[in-house]
């Protein structure tokens, strides 16, 4: 059982990347005669804004009463710690960036694409980790039947550790997809692993809908569909002696959007998730281990 603690990508940190600052919106200027729900956004803030009231030359960041913030630039959004908010780009999308501290995990969620290469350099921009990871699910696949109708699917999220990220090094994520569809890009997580425990057997797996049912009175459902979110339980065990390590590492990411994962392994069975501990307890044992077990709440 492990998590990675995000270290949050700083703007001097991305190097390079095809993504525009916005792809949607004007950035502000201060000659503009802005009206009311006029959108736009500031480079030097990474967001958006809407317009509240109509104005000229009024910073948004500086007028809070003029200008509400409406979400992350396009460039950074998979940086906002927003799941559903997302960049893209036609046939593929890459970030390159340069972290000041020590890393060794890479994760990225709500992709679209067939796979994602992860390029390491260090500071003699020597390569030392170049690797292509496939997004194709194949987990249905049980004999030749099933190869005969199948229809490829794709994972949208990709998780991997133990990679040399020291301080100053060079990292490159590309995400591809094939020609005439969009690569995507929703979140991306760059931190420091941190071992939990080992998992166990009797984890949990659902989610919430938040579409909207109703009948009318003749007994019909009315449907609008809406988003969901994951909930998952994990259950894993601690060596005597580390309880105290562990709460203290979950309360510590409370309230904060983490990476939390049983295993690399586990790639088609969804146990990496990016979300919020809720309620972990740990139960003492007669034995060398105690058992902790704790809900995590997924970030849409």
């Amino acid at each position: 059982m492990k998590m990675i603690i995000p270290r949050g990508t700083q703007p001097d940190e991305l190097l390079a990347t095809d993504i525009p600052e916005d792809d949607t919106y004007s950035e502000w200027d201060a000659v503009t005669n802005y009206s009311t729900d006029d959108v736009v956004y500031v480079a030097a803030d990474r967001l958006r804004y809407s317009a509240a009231a109509a104005s000229t030359n009024k910073p948004p960041a500086d007028n809070p009463d003029l200008w509400t913030p409406y979400g992350a630039a396009t460039r950074w959004r998979p940086f906002d710690g927003v799941i559903a908010r997302y960049a893209s780009r036609a046939t593929s999308l890459y970030y390159q960036f340069q972290p000041a501290a020590l890393c060794d995990g890479i994760a990225l969620f709500n992709l679209a694409g067939g796979d994602v290469q992860i390029e390491i350099e260090n500071a003699s921009a020597e390569t030392v980790y170049d690797e292509t990871h496939q997004l194709v699910d194949k987990s249905g696949l049980r004999n030749w039947k099933d190869w005969m109708a199948w229809q490829p699917s794709y994972r949208g999220s990709l998780v991997v550790t133990q990679l040399p990220i020291w301080p100053g090094y060079k990292v490159k994520t590309t995400c591809t997809v094939g020609s005439g569809s969009d690569a995507r890009l929703g979140e991306l997580v760059i931190g420091r692993t941190v071992v939990l425990g080992r998992s166990m057997a009797g984890g949990e797996f659902s989610f919430d809908d938040y579409s909207l049912t109703e009948r009318d009175s003749t007994g019909a459902l009315d449907i609008v569909e809406g988003g969901y979110s994951k909930n998952l339980v994990y259950e894993f065990l601690i060596e005597r002696g580390d309880e105290e390590r562990v709460m203290e590492l979950l309360i510590s990411r409370r309230a904060k959007p983490t990476v939390f994962l049983t295993d690399e392994s586990h790639k088609g069975i969804g146990t990496t998730t990016f979300g919020l501990p809720v309620r972990p307890r740990i139960v003492y044992d007669a034995g060398p281990h105690s058992v902790c077990r704790f809900n995590v709440e997924d970030v849409l």
